[in-house]
């Protein structure tokens, strides 16, 4: 969300903390890797991702975990 030229993750008070977490992660990893197109999906058991969504989950996996992931 933006607000003016400041941006917020809002996150549901409702999740985990390990949830809490994945999620801020993930939209740190949008606004890091500033994908601009979506060229192609991915598929992981029957659920289709964009480029932009797999990037940002891998990201918050490597920003949680603190090391490359496989």
């Amino acid at each position: 969300m933006s607000l003016g030229n400041k941006k917020f993750i809002i996150i549901d008070s409702g999740l985990s903390d390990a949830e809490k977490q994945f999620v801020c992660g993930h939209e740190l990893g949008h606004f890091y890797c500033t994908l601009r197109q979506i060229s192609y999906l991915f598929c992981r058991k029957h659920i289709f991702y964009s480029k932009q969504e797999y990037q940002a989950n891998r990201f918050s996996c490597e920003l949680l975990l603190g090391e490359q992931v496989e």
